[in-house]
């Protein structure tokens, strides 16, 4: 399964499905973009709170717990880092949905800092499910609906935020 599989297959129908059950009106389109570098896979608008999610997709789930999801070179590009800094630093939301055939994991980047983000493709599916604010194997918690709509918070990230914006125009 690659990352559009990944998108019609598995994780566009589970939040479609749960937006209704929860009586949320939503809107997800997946944004195939040539022109604007780093620019997210998907763009949503539930219940009036809009946001933008980079699909990851690992064809294999780790045999070990001490291995990488998705594995060096498989997470978030330069220019989706710029990009995301950027929409972050204007309050917007934006995160990163990690799949592999055994489960899904949501990341919001506003949670974490700016240095970390390149680390995401080295994180264990341990880690994704501490750092996450949604997973599928979590018991109680957000449903999914509810970790994309909760009120954006400040970006922790602020001050790696000022070396993202100023970042030169040829490295976008």
């Amino acid at each position: 399964m690659i990352e559009a599989r990944f998108w019609t297959a598995r994780l566009r129908p589970l939040l479609v499905n749960e937006c209704r059950a929860a009586g949320m009106r939503c809107h997800f389109e997946r944004v195939e973009n040539a022109v604007a570098v780093g620019t997210p896979d998907v763009d949503y608008c539930v219940a009036g709170v809009h946001g933008k999610m980079e699909l990851k997709y690992a064809p294999r789930h780790p045999v070990r717990s001490s291995t990488p999801v998705l594995g060096r070179g498989n997470g978030l590009r330069r220019s989706q880092i710029i990009w995301a800094a950027r929409r972050l630093s204007a309050g917007g939301r934006v995160f990163v949905a990690i799949g592999d055939p055994e489960g899904t994991w949501l990341i919001d980047l506003a949670h974490h800092p700016l240095p970390v983000w390149p680390e995401i493709e080295l994180w264990t599916a341990s880690r994704l499910g501490e750092s996450a604010a949604w997973h599928s194997f979590q018991l109680i918690g957000p449903t999914l609906p509810q970790a994309i709509t909760r009120a954006a918070v400040p970006w922790v990230g602020a001050r790696a935020r000022q070396d993202a914006l100023q970042a030169p125009i040829a490295a976008r």
